[in-house]
């Protein structure tokens, strides 16, 4: 979004604010401007400091389904709704306070199927530094958000399965990064399994434990399964034997 961002900050709102001597040749570069807008194809609009719509191009009307008088000079409030208002208010307060930021939402009109877009404010300034309004940008973002929450679904479906097991299951990948723990690995080293995703895997296993096990992840990283047997001590002080075995993840 920055080639746009830049073109209506640098071209179009500079158009449309600096004065005119003569109506008539502001009108022409302002026509021309909309119509630069509009031909990107990319849904645009230009919200003021009283969060009144003061431009919107022809994707992003055609995006929200709204006429042009539906939409210019009306307040944010009454075009997005009052519902879907009140839960990204925040973001526009956030965008009149002078800062970019941005969200995900699923786009609701008559007679279309849910969108999940994303969107962006870009905070507009005077030379001055002052706010006087914020541009909006959407995304179509419905396949990637899809894709998300297929993955979710199928991690949700794994740790089912790997929490029933009962053995401590641990992944991680080649930046020796934790990506999953099951929840009996969690109870095993006393740590919750969400708090261990990201972390590296030596600042997850006992000093002694990640230096026994780094002279099998080579091997394991190379293609082979392998394993060992060590005595390991459980978040509770109990000492047990256990067997550790790498699995190769191949794609």
């Amino acid at each position: 979004m920055v080639a746009p961002t830049r073109a209506i900050n640098r071209l179009e709102l500079g158009t449309i604010q600096q004065p005119a001597g003569d109506a008539t040749e502001r009108d022409v570069l302002l026509a021309l401007s909309q119509r630069k807008l509009n031909a990107l194809g990319i849904p645009l609009a230009y919200v003021d400091r009283s969060r009144r719509y003061r431009f919107a191009n022809k994707a992003f009307l055609d995006w929200i389904a709204k006429r042009h008088d539906e939409v210019i000079g009306r307040e944010v409030i009454e075009v997005l709704g009052r519902d879907v208002y009140g839960l990204y208010e925040a973001y526009i307060d956030a965008a009149t306070a002078g800062e970019r930021t941005g969200y995900e939402r699923q786009l609701t009109t008559p007679g279309r199927p849910p969108l999940w877009i994303r969107v962006d404010y870009y905070p507009d300034r005077t030379p001055q530094g002052q706010v006087r309004g914020f541009l909006v940008a959407y995304a179509d973002v419905d396949h990637l958000k899809r894709l998300e929450l297929e993955a979710g679904q199928r991690e949700h479906r794994l740790r089912l399965v790997t929490d029933s097991v009962g053995s401590p299951i641990l992944y991680f990948d080649r930046q020796m990064k934790v990506r999953f723990a099951n929840r009996p690995f969690a109870d095993w080293i006393g740590v919750p399994g969400d708090d261990l995703l990201g972390h590296a895997v030596r600042d997850v296993l006992s000093g002694e434990a990640f230096s026994e096990m780094q002279g099998y992840i080579e091997r394991a990283f190379a293609g082979a399964s392998v394993a060992y047997e060590r005595r390991d001590r459980r978040a509770s002080g109990e000492l047990r034997w256990v067997r550790v075995t790498l699995f190769p993840d191949r794609e």
